[in-house]
C-alpha cells in the first residue's frame, strides 16, 4: 500500500526586465496577486495552477496538503533586495513550520532577478533543499521565458515547463509536475536531467511553424517509456542573466545517456530554426 505523501505548495513569480528603470517592490506583488496560505482563489493562475490541482488530489484522499503563500507581480524592473529577501524567507519559514514533508512543489517563473540576487529561483530552490535535505522531492514549474540555472538543475528533482507560447498549457504543466513528483516520491521513477544549451536568443511562438511541429514532435517523444518530460526554455532576452538563452531539458527515467543524446539532437534542430 502506497503512503499518502505530505505536500507543501507555494508560488512566487515575476518576469524581470533588468534594463527597465521601473523597480519592483512588495507593493507591486500585493497589488497584482498576493494570496496568503489557504487563500488562493479557486481559479488557477499562470504560475500557481498547482494549488487548485492539489486541492482536488487532497479531496480524493490521495495527498496531505499544506498551502503556502502564492504571489505574482506584473513584469517590471529589478526587484529590490528587501522584497526578495521577504518573499524568499516567507516561503522558507512556512516550510520550516510545516513539519515533516515528503514533497515540495513550487510554481515559479524562472526570470526573477533582484538587486541582490541574479538567480532568484535557483537561490530559493537551493535554500529549500538545505532545509528539507536530499530525500524530499522538490518539483517546480517554470515559464519557458526563463533563465534555467545549474542551481535549479542541481537542487530540484522534477522540472516541467509550459510548452506553448502563448501559454495555454499552464494547467497541464502543473498536472505533469504533480504526477511526476508523486511517482518520484513512490520510487516508481528515478528522474535524471539532461540539459543542452542551444546558445541562442530569439522569439519562438508555438502557434505557427516551425515551432508548432517542433513542439508536436516533443510531445510524441514523451510517449516513450524512458522519457518523463521534455521542455524548451526559450529564454528571456530582457533579463541580463548569465543563464540567458534557449535550452533543451530532457528528463529521463534513469537513462541519462539517452537524455544527453536526445537533448543535444533536439537542441541542434532548434538551432537550425534560428532564422
Amino acid at each position: 500500500m502506497k503512503k499518502i505523501p505530505k505536500i507543501y505548495c507555494a508560488s512566487v513569480a515575476t518576469e524581470t526586465n533588468t534594463f527597465s528603470s521601473l523597480k519592483t517592490d512588495l507593493k507591486n506583488f500585493k497589488e497584482t496577486f498576493y494570496a496568503k496560505p489557504n487563500e488562493h482563489p479557486e481559479t488557477p493562475t499562470l504560475c500557481s495552477a498547482l494549488f487548485t490541482l492539489l486541492r482536488k488530489e487532497k479531496s480524493r484522499g490521495r495527498i496531505k496538503l499544506t498551502e503556502g503563500t502564492s504571489t505574482w507581480s506584473e513584469p517590471s524592473g529589478l526587484i529590490n533586495g528587501k522584497t526578495w529577501n521577504f518573499l524568499k524567507n516567507q516561503i522558507l519559514n512556512e516550510i520550516k513550520l510545516a513539519g515533516k514533508l515528503d514533497i515540495i512543489l513550487l510554481g515559479l517563473h524562472g526570470a526573477m532577478i533582484s538587486g541582490n540576487c541574479v538567480d532568484c529561483e535557483g537561490d530559493l530552490i537551493k535554500n529549500v533543499r538545505k532545509i528539507v535535505g536530499p530525500e524530499v522531492i522538490i518539483g517546480v514549474t517554470f515559464d519557458p521565458h526563463s533563465h534555467l540555472s545549474n542551481k535549479c538543475i542541481k537542487n530540484a528533482d522534477i522540472i516541467t515547463v509550459f510548452k506553448e507560447f502563448p501559454h495555454t498549457d499552464f494547467v497541464d504543466t502543473a498536472k505533469d509536475c504533480i504526477k511526476l513528483s508523486i511517482k518520484a516520491y513512490n520510487k516508481s521513477i528515478k528522474p535524471q536531467f539532461s540539459l543542452f544549451d542551444v546558445k541562442m536568443i530569439t522569439i519562438m511562438p508555438t502557434s505557427k511553424e516551425p515551432m508548432r511541429s517542433f513542439v508536436n514532435n516533443i510531445k510524441n517523444l514523451e510517449k516513450e517509456k524512458s522519457i518523463l518530460s521534455i521542455s524548451v526554455i526559450h529564454g528571456f532576452m530582457a533579463g541580463n542573466s548569465p543563464d540567458l538563452g534557449a535550452k533543451i531539458l530532457v528528463t529521463t527515467n534513469n537513462n541519462k545517456k539517452y537524455g544527453d543524446k536526445l537533448s543535444s539532437e533536439l537542441g541542434m534542430k532548434l538551432f537550425k530554426l534560428r532564422k
